[in-house]
């Protein structure tokens, strides 16, 4: 029998009467003891009565005697989850200090918590007072820190989302990688294992504070770009999906010759004109000054990027008749050799010749292993074909392994595949300015014209896996000119490549080394701050002794011309690899919360001198949650509760909400 039908259908007075009388109320069709928390057998007065008596009335008039007195009782904690702190009454939900009157705990209970906290009776009452007691340190002198040990909790959660958007690691890893942090902390330090399980990572949570990550890097990006005074625009093409395959990063240096270096914006494919506009637009969201633009670096896109740098240069002049604009391809890690030296028809017989070991050997065998593209890249993998030719030709019988000419084109691809490799790894070593990766760029021009003098000679110093094959022999010559035209055409695509470098060799030089320049090596402009320069002791031993970055930075303003020069040059791209590795995650797109915080994530992975603002972001977030919790404390919610309760009366002290109801009546 349920207290209803005992007191009567319509008798709320009933209800509340038997609830001050005996502590009771009705919880699903139920009959429950509100101070212990036990289901009463029978809904009966007389029973409740009983039990009441039995186990809650000498308490009962302990709590009204000290209720007089304005003291604290135990048993609020469980009727009204009110618990105490230095001597005072505290809600335990929403932390509010009250004071120690029964009626007006009961009426805070009733109007602001009752709704969500009437349905917790027994033992799951018992464990939610418990946690809401851990949430407060009841047992601990330590109530003060509770907003600091938040903080470190939300700039904890800050910093680790931070990681898994850099490691290009799906957003979902964040809940594995609590689960090891809450156990690692279990077993180091387990007094602080709650702090590390107050972390929230989970995949909504990570992906609202990449967003905000994000957001702030940007922040900080548009205000650098109002200090610049001279940048470069850098697009490359990215391998993130198909509907984004470029890629737009800028690179700034402000009046100190701080050198800044971002990401910016990921373009659809479109057509020229669309890819265009979107780059303009892009630029003047981060607020570009385009009197400040020196250069575009792009990769090797020749059908959409051409023309793009060809409207970035008529708009460019148009606005700024006398402003200066460079166009720098950067073709360091580009695969030059496939059309020049036809490197896709010795594939072809590498993707052959491995189908057939496929259809003759098991799947485990040595020979497939070794040659399994999925794991080494395109030079690896034909060099061991080429060493391993006669192991592949005990099993299956390919006719170009026997060709002696075919083998020699294979051995010289390998060599010049070799020259190519270390000219990027000395790029990517060396070259920190454009003026380094300029005296690359000559270094190996020079190494490809003494091979092809060589290689006119009959000499194969410079390709070893070529004299190895040959045994010693001089090649024929008509390998020798095909040689040296395919050398020849690689030399010719590199000084078209970069002309636009050439034009700029007087002002790298001076760059380099202002102290051993002539007059007639510079331009007129500078000449004068060189002159005294030279004369200059001081500045010329602090060249020796730091890097040329810094010397320029320790330049004062006598020196403006140079400290011009030393800008403008900083501000250019070298290459577009630094592009290369935040947005080469394909795999990414497999998680469902990634896609939806894309930017943000490749944003903080290529961000490289902006670091998110940890504090301001937490600080940000804590007057955001106060000012929700101050919006929530304003709404009265007791004619929702009067309206709730009068609608659905089948439920003592648990109003039901008709979610099918109109809005009038779901109030």
């Amino acid at each position: 029998m349920s207290v209803k039908k005992e007191v009567g259908e319509d008798n709320e007075a009933g209800e509340e009467r038997w609830r001050q009388l005996y502590f009771c109320g009705e919880i699903d069709g139920k009959c429950y003891c509100l101070s212990c928390g036990d289901e009463l057998e029978e809904a009966k007065e007389e029973s409740v009565r009983e039990h009441y008596d039995n186990h809650h009335a000498g308490h009962k008039t302990k709590k009204r005697k000290a209720d007089e007195d304005g003291v604290y009782q135990e048993e609020w904690k469980v009727l009204y989850f009110c618990g105490e702190v230095n001597g005072k009454p505290v809600c335990l939900v929403c932390k509010l200090e009250q004071e120690a009157e029964e009626d007006g705990i009961r009426e805070h209970y009733k109007s602001c918590h009752a709704l969500y906290y009437d349905k917790y009776v027994g033992e799951l009452r018992k464990e939610k007072i418990y946690y809401f007691e851990y949430m407060l340190k009841l047992k601990e002198p330590v109530y003060e820190n509770d907003c600091q040990v938040s903080d470190k909790a939300n700039k904890a959660g800050y910093m680790l989302a931070r990681e898994i958007a850099v490691a290009l690691n799906p957003l979902t890893m964040g809940e594995v990688l609590k689960k090891c942090m809450f156990k690692a902390a279990g077993v180091i330090c387990p007094e602080k294992q709650q702090e590390f399980g107050d972390i929230n990572l989970s995949p909504h949570t990570i992906t609202e504070r990449v967003s905000e990550l994000s957001e702030d890097v940007n922040y900080q990006l548009k205000n650098k770009v109002e200090t610049f005074i001279a940048l470069s625009v850098a697009i490359e093409k990215t391998k993130v999906n198909y509907t984004s395959p470029f890629a737009v990063f800028i690179r700034g240096v402000d009046e100190y010759l701080e050198v800044t270096e971002e990401f910016v914006e990921l373009i659809p494919e479109m057509s020229s004109d669309d890819i265009f506009n979107s780059v303009v637009v892009a630029l003047e969201k981060i607020g570009v000054d385009w009197t400040c633009v020196v250069s575009l670096a792009t990769g090797r896109e020749p059908s959409l990027l051409k023309e793009v740098t060809t409207k970035l240069k008529e708009l460019l002049v148009k606005k700024y008749p006398n402003q200066e604009f460079l166009h720098l391809n950067c073709l360091v890690h580009q695969e030059m050799l496939s059309d020049i030296l036809k490197i896709s028809n010795v594939l072809e017989v590498f993707q052959h010749t491995v189908g057939l070991l496929k259809s003759q050997l098991p799947h485990q065998h040595r020979l497939l292993f070794r040659l399994d593209p999925r794991r080494k890249v395109t030079g690896s993998l034909l060099k061991d074909f080429y060493e391993l030719r006669a192991d592949v030709l005990e099993f299956v019988d390919v006719q170009e392994l026997q060709d002696n000419v075919w083998l020699q084109d294979l051995a010289f691809i390998l060599d010049m595949k070799e020259h190519l490799d270390d000219f990027k790894k000395q790029v990517d070593e060396q070259s920190k300015f454009v003026a380094d990766f300029y005296y690359s760029i000559c270094a190996f021009e020079n190494k490809l014209e003494l091979c092809e003098r060589q290689l006119s000679e009959k000499s194969l110093i410079h390709f070893p896996t070529l004299k190895s094959l040959c045994h010693g022999k001089l090649l024929c010559h008509t390998q020798s000119i095909k040689y040296i035209s395919s050398i020849s055409k690689l030399r010719e695509e590199c000084q078209d490549a970069f002309s636009e470098l050439k034009k700029l060799q007087e002002y790298f030089k001076v760059f380099q080394n202002p102290f051993t320049v002539n007059k007639d090596e510079v331009p007129n402009h500078l000449w004068p701050e060189i002159r005294k320069i030279k004369y200059d002791h001081t500045q010329k031993q602090k060249f020796f002794e730091v890097d040329i970055h810094s010397f320029y930075k320790s330049l004062g303003q006598q020196y403006f011309n140079l400290k011009s020069l030393a800008s403008f040059v900083l501000s250019m791209f070298c290459t577009t690899s630094v592009c290369k590795r935040p947005i080469s995650a394909e795999f990414l797109i497999n998680s469902q919360h990634y896609a939806t915080s894309q930017k943000s994530a490749l944003r903080l992975a290529a961000a490289k001198s902006i670091s998110p603002n940890f504090d301001e972001l937490v600080k940000r977030r804590k007057l955001q949650n106060a000012e929700t919790l101050g919006v929530i404390e304003e709404v009265d919610i007791k004619p929702i509760l009067t309206s709730t309760r009068a609608g659905n009366s089948s439920n003592f002290g648990i109003p039901e909400i008709d979610l099918g109801s109109s809005d009038e009546e779901s109030g």
